[in-house]
């Protein structure tokens, strides 16, 4: 795990570095299931480390889960090698994955007091997928899986736009600038530095002209100790 943020505002995140983080995120969106289940799996491990993930972490995961579960379940349905009941429980896992980010996104603390409809408006997520939302926790029929998988599609599209780039992005500014700030610093170190030095070479100056010969001698212990140490 890594800390994130000012040391004022420090927050614990389960990646243990930007590079990690990359990473997931250049799998979640591969379109190649290997690279895509691998990503699925980094995510289970950031949840096994803190479990509150970030909402557009966690709604991710919740959504590779499923669409991994029915590219694996559909060719053994179609090959009768699953009961076609299992089609029902890919429906069932797809409502599920869209009322808990819906939830999520409702739980966010300003709009907590506002309606769901108004909040997928605000955010920019179909009418359409709300509705899917109240039906399944509703009614008594699940959608058709095509309608489904399309509706969970657009959210992880809507996740990219509105989660995954702009951390992305949020992210490299603000290493750019702790590394412009690291930078800054070792340029300030060198010059505290090399006026200590000038500010060294000026009081040994005096010291001889004043008759000291041996820097043991001299009666600023400060400076021998600066002296052995810059000799050291």
């Amino acid at each position: 795990m890594a800390l994130s943020g000012k040391s004022r505002n420090v927050k614990l995140v389960p990646w243990f570095s930007l590079a990690e983080w990359h990473d997931a995120y250049k799998k979640i969106y591969s379109n190649d299931t290997a690279e895509q289940t691998k990503a699925y799996e980094t995510l289970l491990a950031w949840k096994a480390r803190i479990p509150k993930l970030p909402i557009g972490v966690d709604n991710t995961l919740s959504i590779l889960q499923v669409c991994l579960r029915d590219r694996d379940w559909t060719s053994k349905i179609d090959n009768r090698e699953l009961p076609m009941y299992c089609e029902n429980d890919l429906s069932l896992m797809y409502s599920t994955a869209i009322m808990r980010f819906l939830n999520h996104i409702s739980s966010i603390e300003h709009m907590k007091q506002t309606s769901l409809f108004r909040i997928a408006k605000q955010l920019k997520i179909p009418e359409w997928i709300v509705g899917l939302r109240h039906n399944a926790a509703h009614g008594h029929e699940l959608q058709p899986l095509g309608v489904l998988r399309i509706a969970i599609n657009v959210l992880l599209e809507w996740l990219h736009e509105e989660y995954w780039a702009p951390e992305a992005s949020a992210m490299e500014k603000r290493y750019a600038k702790k590394d412009n700030t690291l930078e800054e610093e070792e340029d300030l170190n060198n010059i505290q530095a090399f006026g200590d030095l000038i500010e060294l070479w000026t009081s040994v100056g005096l010291y001889v002209h004043a008759g000291y010969k041996f820097v043991l001698d001299l009666p600023d212990e400060n400076l021998q100790y600066v002296y052995f140490n810059l000799n050291g």
